[in-house]
C-alpha cells in the first residue's frame, strides 16, 4: 500500500491529533524515537500537534503508515494481520529450529539440568542428519521469556525424546513436557538412564543406555520411519565418500528389528550402491578396498523387505 503526498500529509496531521491527546512533548519524542525519527523539541512548540507535523514529514511513508495502523488510525485488512503473523512466527521457529526448518525434524530433548552436556552430545550428532534438537533447559527457576520457547518448541516439535535420569520425575518440568508431546501424537520415546518410563510414557519405546557417544544410533533407529529422515539416510549412502559415515549409516539400518522400508526405498538403497564404489569397500558392508563386495548390501536389504535383490546389485568400478 502506496501513499501520494497529500496523503501522507493528511494521515501526519491525524497522526498529530492523536499522539496529543495520549502523550507529553518526551514521551512523543521517544515514541519517535522507536521508528528512528529525528526529533528536536526546544520548548519552542506550544502545540504538540504543530511539532509532530514539523519533525514527522522526515519520517518516509512506510513509517508514517506504520505508524497510523498502530494508532489505529487505518483499518488493517485481514490479510495484512495474517501475513504479519506468519511471518513473526516464521521468524520465531527459525530462532527455535535454524533456518530450512521446515525440511529437518525437529526433536526436543527433555531432560534435568545435570546431564546438559550429554544431551548437548546427541544434539551434535544428531544435527549431522539433518535433525535440529530442541535441548530444554530444566533449571530450578525457567525465566518467561524461556519458558515462552519451551512452550513454542513443544508445540511445533516433530517428535519427543525424555532422558529418564534417577531424578527425572522431580521435574515439573518434565511431566509437562512429556504431557504436551503425548497430547499432541507425536512421536515420543525414552532413553533409560536410571529410570524406567512411568504412566503414560510407559506406553512408548524405551531404549536402554548403553553409551552416551553410541545411543543416538538407536534413536536415530526409531526415527528412520520417517520419510524424510529415511530419504536423508539413503542419500548419505550414495554420496559420502566416508568409511566411517557409510558405516555409521549401515549401523543404523541394521539396528531395525522389522520389515518397514517400501519397495521404492529399497530400489533407492540398490540405486545408492550400484552408484557409490565405497559401500562395497566398506567394512560393515562386509567388503574392503582390495575386495569390494555386494552380499553385505543384499543381506540387509533382505532384513528390510525379506527379498533377495542380489540380481539388480552392481559393484560400481
Amino acid at each position: 500500500m502506496g501513499i501520494n503526498g497529500i496523503k501522507k500529509l493528511e494521515l501526519i496531521s491525524d497522526i498529530g491529533r492523536k499522539l496529543q491527546e495520549k502523550f507529553t512533548f518526551d514521551e512523543i519524542d521517544n515514541y519517535l524515537n522507536t521508528y528512528q525519527i529525528k526529533t528536536k523539541h526546544n520548548n519552542e512548540f506550544v502545540s504538540k500537534w504543530s511539532y509532530i507535523k514539523e519533525v514527522l514529514p522526515s519520517a518516509d511513508s512506510n513509517t508514517v503508515l506504520k505508524i497510523a495502523k498502530e494508532l489505529e488510525l487505518i483499518e488493517v485488512k485481514p490479510q495484512e494481520v495474517e501475513k504479519e503473523k506468519v511471518k513473526k512466527n516464521s521468524s520465531e521457529l527459525v530462532e527455535l529450529w535454524g533456518h530450512n526448518y521446515e525440511s529437518k525434524y525437529k526433536l526436543f530433548i527433555s531432560h534435568k539440568h545435570s546431564i546438559q552436556k550429554e544431551c548437548k552430545i546427541f544434539s551434535d550428532k544428531l544435527k549431522t542428519f539433518n535433525i535440529e534438537c530442541f535441548v530444554a533447559h530444566n533449571s530450578v527457576t525457567v525465566t518467561k521469556p524461556w519458558q515462552d520457547s519451551i512452550e513454542k518448541a513443544l508445540q511445533t516439535c516433530d517428535g519427543l525424546l525424555a532422558i529418564l535420569t534417577e531424578d527425572f520425575y522431580e521435574s515439573e518440568w518434565t511431566e509437562q513436557e512429556v504431557g504436551a508431546a503425548i497430547g499432541r501424537n507425536i512421536d515420543t520415546f525414552s532413553i533409560n538412564l536410571g529410570s524406567n518410563p512411568l504412566g503414560f510414557l510407559n506406553r512408548f519405546q524405551s531404549i536402554p543406555f548403553k553409551n552416551i557417544e553410541t545411543d543416538y544410533k538407536q534413536i536415530l533407529s526409531y526415527l528412520i520411519e520417517n520419510e524424510n529422515i529415511l530419504s536423508n539416510l539413503i542419500a548419505m549412502l550414495e554420496n559420502s565418500v566416508d568409511y566411517n559415515k557409510i558405516n555409521e549409516v549401515y549401523d543404523i539400518f541394521d539396528m531395525k528389528q522389522k520389515q518397514f522400508i517400501s519397495d521404492f526405498h529399497a530400489e533407492s538403497l540398490v540405486q545408492a550402491f550400484n552408484k557409490n564404489k565405497y559401500l562395497s569397500e566398506s567394512y560393515k558392508f562386509g567388503g574392503s578396498i582390495r575386495n569390494p563386495r555386494k552380499e553385505g548390501m543384499n543381506k540387509l536389504l533382505y532384513k528390510l523387505t525379506n527379498k533377495d535383490y542380489s540380481n539388480k546389485l552392481i559393484i560400481p568400478k
